[in-house]
């Protein structure tokens, strides 16, 4: 069976991506866009996607559903008409990698690694007090995957730990918030938060400047979400007028981020290059090729994302 990858990368990035389907899908035709004839494309039923175009997608009228190698989706879905399946991927190896930068984020934001950062510019040598992480509360805004794997990463290290999502849900040993007042509530005991959400037309915006002033004077923020999910001016407002403390920033409203931005010269801003937790193409080629596989052997169509809820 052909099956059309249709991406936003360059040839190269393609063909490093084509090398690993063809690996977990020997039996079968794995091309790029550009290979395909037109009768090629207006036969293909099912489709490897990477954040496409819309008008690429859209030369393919008989697709049926589509596997994305990308964990975000709200890109997908604005390319994707409604007809057509989206099956997003859901990576353990990725999972373990955003555990592993919420943990260092979260450990460098408590062991004031920015402050002796400053400090070590200024050819300061002070030592800067000490709490423990029982007396520092860290909120994850987001519970599925990524904020699971957080939630196992931090909790040796002895944080407490509270959690907002859309919908209520139960969590051993962490008390989880839900809903407007949820997320008020949640946000004015944090001493750290951290955002793993979404992005959808609810979260747009959801860190707005009220929802900032609503944390403790002093608090910090980690993003490792989507950008548009904090309002970037409401943020800067209040790291410069001191209410916050610090942001570790892995995305933003615009990527590359801007070489003009106030947050790369900022000092209470800590920018990363959406490196939070890089998808590994062999890891996601083999569950992205495993769900074709098994849809080619019986038919079994694999979990889709819900359009009402952009996730």
């Amino acid at each position: 069976m052909l099956i059309p990858f249709l991406s936003r990368y360059d040839q190269t990035e393609d063909e490093r991506w084509l090398t690993r389907f063809r690996e977990f899908l020997p039996e079968h035709q794995v091309l790029r866009h550009a290979e395909l004839s037109e009768t090629q494309r207006a036969n293909a039923r099912v489709a490897i996607v990477a954040g496409p175009p819309s008008e690429m997608v859209l030369a393919y009228p008989k697709l049926e559903w589509v596997s994305s190698t990308w964990a975000g989706v709200e890109t997908v879905l604005q390319a994707v008409p409604p007809s057509v399946g989206i099956a997003r991927l859901v990576d353990p190896e990725l999972s373990a990698k955003m555990g592993e930068a919420v943990l260092t984020a979260v450990l460098a934001l408590h062991r004031n690694l920015p402050e002796y950062a400053a400090q070590q510019a200024q050819h300061l040598w002070r030592k800067l007090p000490y709490t423990k992480p029982a007396d520092r509360t860290v909120a994850l805004l987001g519970l599925g995957e990524l904020g699971l794997a957080s939630i196992e990463a931090l909790r040796p290290r002895g944080f407490k730990l509270i959690g907002w999502s859309r919908t209520q849900k139960a969590i051993e040993g962490l008390d989880c918030f839900a809903g407007h007042e949820g997320l008020q509530r949640v946000l004015a005991k944090a001493d750290t938060v951290v955002c793993l959400l979404p992005l959808t037309s609810e979260t747009t915006g959801l860190l707005n400047a009220e929802r900032l002033r609503n944390l403790p004077q002093g608090a910090s923020i980690i993003n490792f979400a989507r950008g548009p999910i904090i309002d970037e001016q409401a943020l800067l407002t209040a790291l410069n007028d001191g209410h916050l403390r610090h942001a570790v920033l892995d995305v933003f409203d615009h990527e590359p981020l801007p070489s003009d931005h106030p947050f790369w010269g900022h000092p209470n801003v800590t920018v990363l290059p959406h490196i939070s937790a890089l998808t590994d193409s062999r890891s996601a080629a083999q569950i992205v090729t495993a769900k074709i596989s098994s849809w080619l052997a019986d038919g079994t169509l694999p979990e889709f994302v819900d359009r009402s809820l952009e996730y």
